[in-house]
């Protein structure tokens, strides 16, 4: 309650400092603490309050964990008066992704998005998953049998058939809450080029989640949590929707914290005690 309404008594601040851990700011040392819980048993989500933050932080981990990225780009068709026209994805040039090192790989995506998930539907350029890789779904497949929008699990087997685009077929994952593993296929939506192109897409409802931004978080309830509670939460209520996303205070570890960083709309909080 503290945190939502913007101040903390000097025992809060004690309670959440006690929660920091000794980790250097690099995202190598933060990923191989992620990755140690991770070992230990505990899943562990990383929130950032940065897009960058999060790539950066994923991508370390694929590496990190010797999973061999497989790149999978988007099916666009335009579609109108005339028969859909498959429209190709220009990615910057992929070389050997195998032999990539995470800022490679980084670079190649940041080159490929050329918009955000939100202008197209929800479903991304270019994704980067890989067998053993970590991931969520971002839609609502099948809520009533556990696969909506922020399921976890771990990718088993990776469906190949080299007549599909970047030769993969289906993704195999096994949720966290589902007993037997689930293969996901792509997803269709449709988006606007300006106004007068519509274009349908293609592609795998799927992002690594080794880390994930904070926006995007709210809305979950979490075992455990990673996050970095210092000058780079930047926006009214993100520190609130941190600590309300772990289910116990055990499950929190915190690279950093900023008393500065737990702030609220005032007028937000006049609106609450009216």
């Amino acid at each position: 309650n503290e945190v939502r309404l913007g101040k903390m008594t000097e025992e809060t601040e004690g309670i959440l400092n006690g929660r920091l851990v000794e980790v250097g700011e690099n995202v190598e040392d933060r990923g191989k603490f992620i990755m140690q819980k991770i070992k230990d048993g505990e899943n562990p989500l990383c929130l950032m309050s940065l897009r960058k933050d999060v790539a950066a932080i994923n991508l370390c981990m694929l590496i990190g964990n010797e999973i061999t990225p497989v790149l999978v780009h988007a099916i666009d068709k335009s579609l109108g008066r005339k028969k859909a026209k498959i429209m190709k994805m220009k990615g910057a040039k992929v070389g050997n992704v195998e032999t990539m090192t995470w800022r490679e790989l980084e670079k190649y995506v940041d080159k490929t998005m050329k918009r955000k998930e939100q202008e197209t539907g929800g479903l991304a350029d270019v994704i980067v998953i890989g067998q053993g890789a970590r991931v969520m779904l971002r839609k609502n497949v099948d809520v009533a049998n556990g696969l909506y929008n922020g399921a976890l699990g771990v990718i088993t087997r990776i469906v190949m058939n080299s007549r599909m685009p970047d030769g993969v077929s289906g993704v195999i994952v096994k949720f966290d809450a589902i007993d037997e593993p689930v293969e996901v296929k792509r997803a269709t939506t449709t988006y606007h080029l300006g106004q007068a192109i519509e274009v349908k897409r293609e592609q795998f409802p799927l992002t690594l989640a080794y880390a994930m931004t904070i926006h995007k978080s709210q809305g979950l309830s979490l075992d455990c949590v990673v996050c970095d509670m210092k000058s780079s939460i930047f926006a009214w209520g993100m520190a609130y929707v941190v600590l309300s996303r772990v289910r116990k205070l055990s499950g929190l570890y915190m690279f950093g914290f900023d008393v500065k960083s737990v702030k609220c709309d005032r007028s937000a909080v006049l609106e609450y005690n009216r």
